[in-house]
């Protein structure tokens, strides 16, 4: 699963999951990468207690020139 350095400040608005009261794209991002974090530490355990051999695991890609960072102001390109 792919998450951000982005989910250790960010919170998930659960009363707004669709962002229909307020939309600020860094906090939805980071509240985005809160919840795959969130995801992938839970599928992990449910794998571990099942006694799977899959793992899930979590990552930070560290930053990538894709279209996403040009709208966020990541990137000049």
């Amino acid at each position: 699963m792919t998450s951000s350095v982005a989910h250790l400040k960010a919170k998930i608005d659960w009363d707004d999951l669709n962002a229909d009261k307020s939309y600020i794209k860094t906090d939805r991002y980071g509240g985005s990468k809160l919840a795959n974090a969130l995801f992938f530490f839970e599928l992990d355990r449910r794998l571990r207690a099942a006694k799977s051999p899959v793992t899930a695991i979590g990552v930070h890609p560290g930053v990538a020139s894709t279209s996403l960072g040009r709208h966020m102001g990541l990137s000049r390109s």
